[in-house]
């Protein structure tokens, strides 16, 4: 048998693809801790999310009054109470109040009463409830320096910004 001439290869091109295979496995190795780093991270946010979500806010969304087909959640109640200083304190008594807005809303639209209020009416109500505030002019030695002239009405700008200068 004859024999075969094997090609030997260069000493050099040998460790060069060793080489490139330890920096390319350490590159996938980098690539999938992060990955899976990552992957954790956004399972943990999403587990702490919803559970923020179920025990913050979804009781606050349960309907604790239905009146007809309109339901009073326990979040408009609550914001009922922090927005009118004037409610009144005792829970069962403001509950009592929104149940008799409720159907107050609810017949006064219907047949023998057909009471319709628009935005316009609203906004003529406000005006003049401003302005009934403002009768008396301050001394001028009580007057903030800002102040320059008497004001007898409110203003657009006034009363959307919510201040009336007097």
């Amino acid at each position: 048998m004859p024999k075969q001439n094997k090609t030997v290869k260069d000493n050099n091109e040998l460790p060069k693809k060793l080489a490139e295979t330890k920096e390319a496995r350490q590159r996938r190795r980098r690539t999938n801790s992060i990955i899976t780093a990552s992957a954790i991270l956004a399972f943990i946010i999403i587990i702490a999310g919803g559970g923020w979500y179920w025990v913050y806010q979804v009781p606050l969304k349960a309907p604790i009054i239905k009146v007809n087909d309109q339901t009073i959640s326990i979040m408009y109640l609550l914001n009922l109470c922090l927005m009118n200083s004037s409610a009144p304190t005792d829970t069962m008594s403001m509950i009592q109040s929104v149940i008799d807005n409720c159907i107050v809303e609810q017949v006064a639209s219907q047949p023998p009463y057909n009471i319709k209020i628009s935005e316009a009416d609203v906004d003529k109500g406000l005006r003049a409830e401003a302005n009934s505030i403002i009768t008396a002019p301050i001394p001028p030695r009580l007057r903030p320096p800002l102040l320059l002239h008497d004001a007898k009405t409110v203003t657009d700008a006034e009363l959307t910004s919510g201040t009336a200068s007097s």
